[in-house]
């Protein structure tokens, strides 16, 4: 806030009239009275554009130029309602609403000379010349389109996105439907898995079931098994 109220000096003052005319910061560092290397410059014209006053500065007289640059809502449809209105044969080379104009000798002229006597220029044939002329104009429909959209008549592209009680309780619903059938599918997985049991229990493949025991040798009930285990 300081940088911004202090008056700036005589340097930096040129530096910001000539950044503002469209100069490159460097050179106009140079230029505006700061005896440094072009290196040096660039850096130190970086930095000298960072400060709130010298911003300020520039940006103050880059405004009349900006806004008469720029063209107002009504002079953007005066311009489009002269392109929609202007028949084509009224545009010529220099009318700023034709988009190409060409012109095309296709016939007549001078064809040759017939010398008669000694008459030292002869006889020389005029044709009519016959010429062609090649006029493109702007897109019209693309202008009504462009000033209808300037005027608002077509409804904006809206997306329009419910989030009351009743979204979220059908947003509820739906999670906790995907979540059942994800459930669902993964029991079914488990069940239909050959090495175990549908309760965790490996079934003689050699691994541990879910309670950390080994599983049952095939062909042996359960307590001669266990008879077999002990020491």
């Amino acid at each position: 806030m300081e940088r911004m109220n202090k008056p700036l000096n005589t340097r930096q003052a040129r530096f910001a009239e000539l950044v503002a005319s469209g100069m490159a910061a460097g050179p106009a560092y140079i230029k505006a009275g700061f005896a440094v290397s072009s290196e040096v410059a660039k850096v130190n014209a970086s930095r000298l554009l960072t400060f709130a006053n010298v911003k300020a500065r520039i940006a103050e007289l880059r405004k009349p130029q900006t806004e008469e640059c720029l063209l107002t809502l009504d002079a953007k449809r005066r311009i489009l309602a002269e392109i929609v209105r202007t028949p084509i044969g009224q545009l010529g080379p220099e009318s700023p609403l034709c988009a190409e104009y060409v012109r095309l000798k296709v016939s007549g002229g001078a064809r040759g000379k017939l010398k008669r006597g000694r008459s030292p220029g002869g006889n020389e044939v005029d044709d009519p010349e016959v010429w062609q002329i090649r006029v493109k104009g702007y897109d019209k429909l693309r202008a009504l389109e462009l000033d209808s959209k300037l005027a608002g008549h077509f409804a904006p592209d809206q997306v329009v996105v419910e989030t009351g009680p009743e979204t979220l309780l059908d947003i509820r619903e739906r999670a906790a439907h995907v979540v059942s059938a994800l459930n669902l599918s993964a029991q079914l997985r488990h069940r239909s898995d050959p090495a175990t049991d549908g309760n965790g229990h490996t079934n003689g493949n050699g691994r541990s079931n879910a309670n950390g025991h080994q599983p049952q040798p095939a062909g042996l009930n359960r307590w001669a098994w266990r008879a077999e285990q002990a020491p």
